[in-house]
């Protein structure tokens, strides 16, 4: 049976280290970057990097890691070292066979996760045929679990296993994660309230400008019958206009 395909299929043997297939990888381009600069911090993650022993990498896509990255940037080397050794298992882990739903120790030393191994449905998108497909979630100490999105990267002598989220220690790296997405929703809610202000100060403006002009143009016809000088409708037009500009609806009126 022969299937068409979307892409070139590449052997394990493609990528020389976990560090190639990084950088080969646009989804984990942001991951890649802060795993080369914690490395230069860290004997263990760099020796990793370079592929001298088997590891499994549970790397975050670059959408996961969107709000934090300029944060984890500046973070201190040991904070972001923390972080990406505990992204590190020892050993390689393809899905599903090198799992099992149990507690699973980290290359951060004294930290672990717990894996949650099943299976879902999913549809084959030759057939379309019904199908038990492995679902692998992790769960950190500290924070939201995340799900394996992008399975059994062969790089070498390690493989990646691409994750929909971040995974946080019990460690100080926690309150930076959760200052940058405090920051973040911080940032949201004032631009939410400046685009509210905005759209206010723009209906205040709209009904101000509808009052002066049905205002001024009734002093105008006043003066045209008569029941007021022209002079009156004149300056009744000049001053809605600046109580307009004031944004004062209620102070409009033409009569002097």
């Amino acid at each position: 049976m022969f299937y068409d395909i979307s892409a070139v299929l590449m052997s394990g043997g493609y990528f020389y280290s976990a560090g190639d297939a990084m950088r080969h990888y646009p989804a984990f381009s942001t991951a890649m970057e802060l795993t080369a600069k914690a490395a230069l911090y860290s004997d263990v993650l760099s020796s990793k990097l370079i592929g001298r022993a088997p590891s499994t990498y549970l790397l975050p896509v670059n959408d996961a890691l969107s709000k934090v990255a300029p944060e984890l940037g500046k973070a201190p080397a040991d904070q972001l070292v923390d972080l990406l050794e505990y992204h590190i298992i020892e050993g390689l882990m393809p899905v599903p066979r090198g799992w099992k739903s149990s507690t699973v120790a980290t290359l951060l030393p004294g930290h672990n996760l717990t894996a949650r191994l099943y299976k879902a449905e999913s549809t084959d998108p030759f057939t379309g045929e019904r199908q038990q497909a492995p679902s692998l979630t992790l769960v950190p100490e500290v924070g939201r679990p995340a799900s394996v999105t992008i399975m059994n990267i062969y790089a070498g002598q390690s493989i990646i296993q691409g994750i929909n989220g971040i995974l946080a220690p019990n460690t100080g790296v926690v309150q930076l994660l959760a200052n940058s997405n405090s920051a973040g929703t911080g940032r949201r809610h004032r631009r939410r309230r400046l685009l509210q202000a905005s759209r206010s100060r723009s209906t205040r403006q709209s009904k101000a400008n509808t009052w002066t002009a049905q205002n001024t143009q009734s002093a105008i016809r006043a003066a045209a019958v008569g029941n007021i000088p022209a002079s009156y409708a004149t300056a009744a037009g000049s001053r809605n206009a600046q109580l307009a500009a004031g944004g004062c609806v209620n102070c409009l009126r033409w009569g002097l």
